[in-house]
């Protein structure tokens, strides 16, 4: 009898140790430990200005003077800028500085005659034109001038151009073209 009670008491004593480990083992410590670290969300933005909500990089062709067909024998064509989409001349800009427009140039500015500041070109010959703000047809915009100061609202804004082309002797039927450099500063 000493050996059973001996051997219940051992298996007692062996049953009670592994529910204290195993309590030991499977029981979350109450007082777990935490920290707090930091992430860091950065970017940088660059002022940019974009015509016809497309961005600007340089060098891009952003719309036209279309002085539509006319006879050799015209005498005057009026039009106004208008983008690659067809839509108004406009411009939007977010910048610390106030975006100016500055009209360069254009590449046949030499033969552009006495009273026009450009000339569109075909085969020699020459048809003269001046640009306008729309607001002020009596006074062209002259090369390298400001002609347009933003408002750096971050709203788009139209930009009003006027061309207005002059009839000249000896012109042959063709298509005129001119490239006007415009300079936008922001």
């Amino acid at each position: 009898m000493n050996i059973i009670k001996k051997s219940k008491l051992s298996c007692l004593l062996s049953l009670c140790a592994s529910c204290i480990v195993g309590t030991l083992i499977t029981t979350p410590k109450a007082n777990a430990d935490s920290i707090q670290t930091t992430l860091q969300a950065q970017i940088i933005l660059d002022s940019s200005c974009a015509i016809d909500s497309t961005k600007l990089a340089g060098g891009e062709n952003v719309g036209n003077f279309d002085f539509g067909e006319n006879s050799t024998l015209f005498t005057d064509a009026t039009t106004e800028a208008k983008t690659n989409s067809g839509s108004s001349f406009n411009i939007i800009c977010e910048s610390t500085t106030t975006p100016t427009m500055k009209l360069i140039g254009g590449t046949n500015d030499g033969n552009s005659g006495s009273n026009d500041n450009h000339a569109m070109a075909f085969n020699g010959r020459y048809v003269p034109y001046s640009i306008y703000n729309s607001n002020n047809l009596s006074s062209p915009i002259s090369p390298n001038t400001v002609f347009y100061t933003s408002q750096n609202s971050g709203q788009e804004e139209e930009v009003p151009l006027t061309a207005i082309a002059h009839g000249n002797t000896g012109l042959i039927p063709g298509t005129y073209t001119d490239t006007l450099t415009i300079e936008i500063n922001f």
